[in-house]
């Protein structure tokens, strides 16, 4: 029999992700708030400050306690599927049921994203997030994992026909829409920018630069990485 066994860990914390980018929004228009309408009172800047910054910094526990899940994966050659085990539950994905997939890896290096579009327009997307920390000393290394995956995809897609092949697809940092977006925040970093000198609000300064700039570098390094995987793919 011609298969992989691999061992992984998965990410399945998006809600938590959601509240806390709105939480984020939330600070930093209450730093915003203070610095334009109270006068910069420095009690509520850095009570607000570290609303902003704690969750942050606690994330990564909340996430290896309550969101990471171990899990088996099995690409099976032979059948031309792969299988998710997890829980001593097993299901099966079939390769020719397959549109298109893609790959982003995290800006920090620490978790890698993949993703598979069903050639069914009524099936859901399937993805998985997977942490690169090391939870065990038998989990597969994220980035061999990802590589396993196309190594199969490519070989799949040789001995079917073209139009049958799967497709790797653009992620939206690399698409034409994520290049907008850091025009787009590149523009607002410098109105903003504008805004505080305009009306002397200079001690707000280095926080807009360094939460909007951190965002805008997160976004171009997203970018790059991907540009660079297609290459490496291609």
């Amino acid at each position: 029999m011609n298969e992989k066994l691999m061992k992984a860990v998965i990410i399945h914390g998006g809600n938590i992700l959601i509240r806390l980018i709105i939480w984020t929004v939330c600070c930093i228009a209450l730093l915003i708030i203070n610095e334009v309408y109270l006068n910069h009172n420095e009690f509520l800047f850095f009570s607000f400050l570290a609303c902003l910054i704690v969750p942050w910094a606690l994330a990564d526990k909340i996430f290896k306690k309550k969101y990471y899940e171990k899990i088996e994966i099995k690409l099976d050659y032979d059948s031309w599927s792969f299988f998710i085990c997890k829980k001593e539950i097993q299901k099966e994905y079939k390769l020719d049921s397959i549109k298109s997939y893609w790959i982003a890896e995290s800006s920090s290096g620490n978790s890698y994203g993949l993703a598979f579009k069903p050639k069914s327009n009524h099936s859901k997307r399937i993805y998985f997030a997977f942490s690169d920390k090391k939870q065990s000393e038998d989990q597969t290394d994220a980035g061999e994992l990802l590589e396993s995956f196309q190594s199969m995809i490519k070989k799949y897609n040789r001995i079917v026909d073209k139009n049958k092949q799967i497709v790797f697809t653009q992620t939206f940092a690399e698409s034409i829409y994520g290049l907008l977006s850091i025009y787009v925040l590149a523009a607002l970093l410098i109105i903003v920018v504008y805004i505080h000198i305009i009306y002397n609000k200079l001690g707000m300064l280095p926080i807009s630069l360094l939460l909007g700039g951190g965002v805008l570098l997160r976004l171009i390094a997203q970018r790059k990485s991907d540009i660079k995987r297609r290459k490496n793919v291609t």
